[in-house]
């Protein structure tokens, strides 16, 4: 809710604070939280990096441009699960197997399915430099 966020961090101004929905994230920067603590930013390190100083420095259509891969990308673990997607994207896009999930998470969708989303998602000319494999 980033109206309680937003008087959360007014009522309390010496405090910090960390936004943790990341396909929200650039609103909750631009209301004033001191970063972000979030699932696909394990991958997307790049991503929020950029995103936190295009909204610092007033750029709407850098912010709306990276808030929107993340997004696409959160709509992807949507269907197939967020934590096996992760894994999945991990494997398929830096190399790393992170291993099995365990039960009960299982993909919400076939395997296939599920690595065909992530492929075409992760091999765009505009997402590939955003992820972080080093």
């Amino acid at each position: 809710d980033l109206y309680k966020f937003s008087c959360l961090r007014r009522s309390r101004p010496e405090k910090t604070y960390y936004f943790g929905f990341d396909e929200i994230f650039s609103a909750a920067a631009a209301l004033g939280a001191d970063g972000g603590i979030g699932t696909t930013y394990n991958l997307f390190g790049r991503l929020f990096a950029q995103l936190w100083h295009a909204v610092q420095a007033g750029d709407q259509a850098q912010v709306y441009a990276l808030q929107t891969i993340s997004q696409e990308f959160v709509e992807i673990l949507c269907v197939t699960g967020v934590l096996p997607g992760m894994k999945l994207a991990f494997r398929l896009a830096a190399d790393i197997n992170c291993g099995p999930v365990r039960a009960p998470l299982a993909l919400r969708c076939s395997e296939d399915e599920a690595i065909a989303l992530l492929e075409s998602f992760l091999s765009r000319s505009d997402v590939r430099p955003l992820i972080a494999t080093t």
